[in-house]
């Protein structure tokens, strides 16, 4: 096939007329053509290529050209045309041979394998031996490719005659994009996909479980790479994510015991880099990349020897060149420019992969032509930073570990190192000149401990209780947990009272009033806490304070406050019963000292009761009428008792289910 003319436009043009090209330009730019595949004859003696051609009377053509060392030897199309020449649908077929040869073995040949399995998978077992054994008698040199495999059907593909690596490959990522099919997967067609997914998954288990161990990876590999191009295209993401992790699991252990040669590992890891890349291109724009690229990070650090350092470094740091690069692109673009939607975030990028293997020399790198976009999102570059310290730690290069970490802002990392080399004071004046993020003070403080450091701990906890006490995080109330375990009940009191600041709630009460009594602080903290509580307009809480302290009339002023106000939300119901329960401990507690508020607030929780018009809670306003009747006679005012009781029944008359329940009153 060496021998084969290239194909030109002059070429072309001589064979058609000059409308039938003009339209069959048109035709080559409206991507008309589909379907395209090119064969090569048994002989190896010519090429044929073959597609379908959108008509404008909304019908599909068939075309077929015939390329032979000689030129152009036969061309067909199933279009009426007749007027000398060839058709325009020839003509754009030859168009898109001429400019995108590649699409001839990537793109149509696939969609081509894909439609073909699919018709197999439909068929029954007895339709499929007589069709193998049709194909097999019009064309008697495939035996020899089925022999060897039949031989070994007894049991499984043993090493010998296992499949081509490729068609393993290309078989599953076909079954893979089977099982989703075409368009956006609903949620009830995903589950299906699911279902397939999982018994592909399992198949790969059966083959570990047998010791085919790189058969099964083969397989998974698969499975990870259709999953994350279909992604996009699914309701349940998170299901899918579930379920990539998953087989990723088990290709690490399958990847461990299948004994590969440092070649092949390598190639391997080289190929999954390459499928991390292409997260970035497939799923540009949406955050889940993230997590993919980290979980694909993970898996390939987990894999990784140190002798494998050097070939995942050049390709790693090429990625962040090529980062940087778009990062510059970028900020030399006008902001007018930017677009933030549709096919802006498809980003044309060079593949780091290629550029290794020398398909593209890496002084031609592009430096010009991105989209004006959102060229290279802060958090993919972290994550290839992250990558390249993974490669560093598991070759034991600290000095450039702690370089790049440093270089690149990652104070975390940089500041774990430190503390693993015991610079803890280093590490402390890091940290007070560039402050971490608030929840990445905990795994350091971790550290410390692990490392028998308790006592740095402390003052670590301090410089991060002071960003979280600035930026009002909500885990300043771990921080006093952390301060608690370790008896520091000065800066837990600190904590604490910054987090009752933040969410006033009786259970951060009740901590501050102990840790505060047991430091004898509780008098100044106490004084604090009421004059914010009233700013707030927090009666309730202050009632709590009051009647815990014994402070029975402040107690009642406060309770007033917070009955009356109307309660309404989705939370109403809880915030009643708890109100009303204080209510009844603010009621219980003055029946010595002031029985006629006692009295006041027991007939508002019984009226409270009445109205709901139900016999549970006709019970619970005879529990309050109870107390009122006998604050009354304690009280000596036995006719009031009559009195009210009795215009209480007047108001209720018709409620007899509640006439029922206080009649022995």
């Amino acid at each position: 096939m060496q021998n084969l003319p290239r194909l030109t436009i002059e070429l072309i043009k001589s064979s058609c007329s000059d409308r039938s090209f003009e339209r069959g330009e048109e035709y080559y730019r409206n991507r008309a053509i589909i379907r395209h595949v090119l064969h090569k004859s048994v002989e190896d003696s010519c090429v044929i290529l073959t597609a379908e051609c959108e008509g404008t009377s909304n019908q599909n053509y068939r075309v077929s050209v015939f390329l032979t060392e000689y030129g152009i030897s036969e061309a067909s199309c199933s279009c009426p045309y007749d007027w000398g020449g060839y058709c325009k649908h020839i003509v754009a077929l030859l168009l898109v041979y001429l400019n995108e040869k590649e699409k001839f073995s990537r793109d149509g040949l696939s969609l081509v394998l894909s439609e073909i399995a699919a018709k197999l998978m439909a068929q029954d077992k007895e339709n499929l031996v007589l069709l193998f054994l049709a194909i097999l008698k019009e064309e008697p040199s495939l035996l020899q490719l089925f022999q060897p495999y039949v031989a070994c059907w007894e049991g499984y593909f043993s090493a010998q005659f296992l499949p081509d690596e490729g068609v393993i490959k290309e078989g599953y990522l076909l079954f893979v994009e089977l099982a989703f099919g075409r368009g956006f997967v609903e949620e009830e067609r995903q589950k299906e996909a699911l279902e397939k997914l999982n018994a592909m998954k399992a198949s790969a288990q059966k083959k570990a479980q047998r010791g085919d161990f790189y058969y099964a990876a083969l397989i998974l590999q698969a499975l990870v790479s259709g999953c994350l191009n279909r992604y996009e295209d699914t309701h349940n993401k998170r299901a899918i994510f579930g379920f990539v992790s998953e087989c990723l699991s088990l290709l690490q252990v399958a990847l461990e015991k299948a004994e590969l040669t440092k070649e092949k590992r390598q190639q391997w890891l080289l190929e999954m880099f390459e499928c991390r890349n292409q997260i970035g291109k497939n799923l540009q724009g949406l955050m889940c990349s993230l997590d993919f690229e980290g979980k694909l990070d993970e898996f390939l650090l987990s894999v990784c020897l140190e002798e494998d350092v050097p070939i995942l470094l050049s390709v790693a740091k090429l990625k962040k060149e090529l980062l940087d690069r778009e990062k510059a692109e970028e900020r030399s673009c006008p902001c007018a420019e930017v677009r933030h939607t549709g096919e802006a975030f498809r980003l044309r990028r060079v593949s780091a992969f290629d550029a290794y293997r020398g398909v593209i020399p890496c002084g031609d790198l592009p430096t010009e032509g991105f989209p004006r976009a959102s060229i290279a999102p802060r958090w993919e570059r972290r994550n290839i930073i992250k990558f390249i310290l993974g490669l560093y730690e598991i070759a034991k290069r600290t000095d450039d570990y702690m370089k790049l970490a440093y270089a690149e802002g990652e104070g975390f990392l940089y500041v774990q190192k430190l503390i693993e080399r015991k610079e803890i004071d280093k590490a402390m004046e890091y940290i007070q000149e560039k402050p971490l993020n608030v929840d990445e003070y905990f795994p350091l403080a971790e550290k410390l401990a692990s490392l028998g450091l308790r006592d740095k701990v402390p003052l670590l906890m301090e410089i991060g209780l002071q960003i979280a006490c600035d930026s009002r995080s909500v885990l300043v109330e771990k921080f006093a947990s952390y301060f608690l375990a370790y008896r520091n009940f000065q800066l837990a009191l600190s904590a604490l009272v910054a987090c009752f600041e933040l969410r006033s709630e009786i259970r951060i009460l009740n901590k501050i009033r102990k840790v505060a009594k047991r430091l004898g602080r509780w008098a100044e903290t106490r004084e604090k806490l009421t004059s914010e509580l009233l700013a707030k307009k927090k009666y309730e809480l202050l009632t709590k304070i009051y009647l815990d302290d014994g402070e029975i009339e402040n107690a009642i002023t406060t309770a007033r406050r917070f009955i009356e106000k109307p309660i309404r939300g989705k939370d109403a119901r809880t915030i009643t019963f708890r109100r009303n329960s204080l209510m009844r401990k603010v009621a219980s507690e003055a029946e010595k000292s002031y029985p006629i508020e006692a009295i006041l607030i027991y007939q508002k929780l019984a009226k409270a009761q009445i109205a709901k018009v139900d016999r549970r809670a006709y019970r619970r306003a005879l529990f309050y009428l109870e107390k009122i009747k006998h604050l009354y006679t304690l009280l000596g005012e036995t006719a009031t008792w009559q009195d009210y009781i009795a215009k209480l029944r007047g108001q209720n008359i018709k409620k007899m289910a509640f006439l029922e329940e206080i009649r022995e009153l």
